[in-house]
């Protein structure tokens, strides 16, 4: 028999012409990061000899957790379905990891667990892989029992969402089932990826919704029927209802957030981070794209949110062939378009502060745009070396991701055109969309501030009365400029130099600098500022500009002096 595997050959039972999950274990590894706790819980419906499942497990399940199978295997009335359950067994018990199989047709299957989670305490699953049928009702049918065993957060994988067998429109295939599902759910998921398998992720509470004869004591049944509590048990039919009136103008979809982040500016971004979860009014995740952090970095960065804060982290690792890795880490917001498991994006340079929460921001009307961003201050109309018209700074952006990706390439080639450019990356952004990215209001990413800069430019669209006052209580500041000034910059007092908070200089002009060092006393940075390490490293760089000033100085003067000689 061909038995072959793609985890230890000689250690599992996988029959190689039934390899329906090898293709989507990549998109499946960029999800795990989303599942935070370190005993996750598993659903698969449908799981044959139990290939996905064993990945699965072995992925997620290192330090703890169990996997639960549910498929028919024939009742055991056929020796083929005997032998695939004998199999299956074999298979999970190798893996090493707590498992359980409930051999039964996925509906029965499925109210078994729902039955025995009355009387848990922390009923549910983290992650759930739905593969049950191909019929449109099965399918409709497993997700909404799945649903209920959900918990917040969770992920679930409708598989054969574009399988080509059917008709996508007949109640034969799949996808009708999944997509009356979703149009059920509307507002209570996040949508990450649809390319084969619909994937989304659950942003509501658990809700079995219903008691059971044989489940439920009397206990059980007053605490969860006769009871106003919000923290009665989650079937609560009563309690159920009172949480779905107060997320009636919850938003349709979760906000996702991404930075590209290196150890350089871990610090900055922890404070970015921490700001946006002060003001966080709704859930969100948070991307962070690793572009060369420590262990270190990383967990300081996850322990400056707050606690019980509405944000969540996420750390991705740099796709294979890297532009960040080619032409330096600024590049890194479009390497980051490749491995983003959502469909849409806002953007943040690690150097900004958020000053109220982002939801106005993400339900911006792109007006069909791939591209939405604020007009940059310096640049208008852009410089010399691009086009000459409307261009932005790609500080702060708002990216339809599933909407850049098929021209991914092109942007890439244009990267490599474009890197000696003056401002790189945000020039080739901007070349790459022009004319069609859509103007955002200009509180969303104040740039220039405490520096000599001309009045800001305000694009056609916002030609509004009022415009410019959203700039006297900027939603992002962004601090633009080097991280800190040349001593050339500092002694020109013709123009206020512009730098980061952090520098060595401390950006003595800017109104929001002493804002910035409060929020980074939340973080795990806290009382850096005035310490013997800030110190000494203030010391550092500011004799590093006065070396490279007087070097500067020197050759200035020795040239001026060549000249009068000849």
């Amino acid at each position: 028999m061909d038995t072959t595997t793609a985890h230890e050959p000689d250690k599992y039972e996988f029959t190689a012409s039934q390899d329906w999950s090898s293709y989507h274990q990549d998109t499946w590894a960029t999800l795990f990061p989303l599942v935070k706790t370190h005993a996750p819980r598993i659903l698969e419906v449908g799981s044959w000899e139990g290939r996905s499942a064993v990945f699965f497990a072995e992925r997620l399940c290192k330090t703890g957790g169990e996997v639960v199978c549910v498929d028919h295997f024939d009742l055991l009335h056929t020796a083929a379905g005997r032998e695939r359950y004998a199999r299956m067994q074999r298979n999970l018990a190798r893996c090493g990891k707590q498992y359980r199989i409930v051999d039964d047709f996925s509906a029965p299957g499925l109210m078994t667990l729902l039955n025995e989670s009355i009387s848990v305490d922390d009923p549910g699953f983290d992650w759930i892989h739905i593969d049950g049928s191909h019929e449109g009702d099965d399918t409709f049918l497993d997700g909404e029992l799945a649903w209920r065993l959900a918990r917040n957060g969770s992920i679930i994988i409708f598989d054969d969402y574009r399988w080509q067998r059917e008709p996508e429109t007949s109640i034969h295939h799949p996808r009708r089932g999944i997509d009356a599902f979703l149009d059920l759910h509307n507002g209570q998921y996040e949508k990450l990826s649809d390319a084969y398998q619909m994937i989304i992720r659950k942003t509501t509470n658990l809700r079995l919704g219903f008691l059971a004869k044989g489940y439920t004591d009397e206990a059980t049944l007053v605490k969860t029927l006769y009871s106003d509590d919000r923290a009665a048990h989650p079937l609560s039919y009563e309690t159920s209802r009172l949480h779905t009136a107060e997320q009636t103008h919850a938003p349709a979809e979760a906000m996702s957030i991404a930075l590209t982040v290196d150890a350089e500016y871990a610090m900055a971004a922890a404070v970015a981070l921490r700001s946006l979860a002060e003001h966080a009014d709704e859930p969100a995740t948070v991307y962070v794209l690793d572009c060369g952090l420590s262990a270190l970095d990383r967990e300081r960065i996850e322990t400056s949110l707050p606690p019980a804060s509405a944000v969540t982290v996420s750390f991705l690792a740099l796709p294979e062939n890297s532009l960040a890795a080619r032409l330096g880490t600024s590049w890194a917001k479009v390497d980051l378009l490749r491995v983003l498991p959502v469909e849409k994006v806002i953007y943040l340079d690690a150097d900004v502060l958020c000053r109220k929460s982002l939801g106005e921001l993400w339900r911006t009307d792109m007006r069909g745009d791939a591209i939405a961003a604020v007009p940059d201050i310096r640049y208008p109309l852009g410089h010399p070396g691009v086009p000459r018209e409307a261009y932005f700074n790609a500080g702060v952006l708002l990216l339809d991701v599933a909407q850049l990706r098929p021209n991914l390439d092109k942007l890439e080639t244009l990267a490599l055109e474009m890197k000696n450019m003056r401002n790189s990356d945000q020039d080739a952004l901007n070349v790459f969309s022009r004319p069609h990215w859509t103007a955002l209001d200009l509180q969303w990413n104040v740039q220039g501030l405490g520096a000599s800069a001309a009045q800001p430019f305000v694009h056609p669209t916002q030609r509004a009365a009022g415009a410019l006052n959203k700039l006297q209580s900027p939603a992002i500041v962004h601090f633009t400029g080097p991280v800190s000034p040349s001593m050339a910059q500092v002694l020109d007092t013709a123009h206020v130099y512009t730098e980061k908070p952090w520098s060595y200089a401390g950006a003595p002009g800017h109104p929001y600098r002493e804002e910035w060092w409060a929020v980074l006393e939340g973080t795990a940075w806290k009382g850096l500022r005035g310490s013997p390490e800030w110190e000494k490293r203030c010391e550092e760089e500011l004799a590093g500009a006065v070396k490279v000033g007087t070097q500067k100085f020197r050759e200035a003067v020795a040239e001026n002096a060549a000249a009068l000689r000849n």
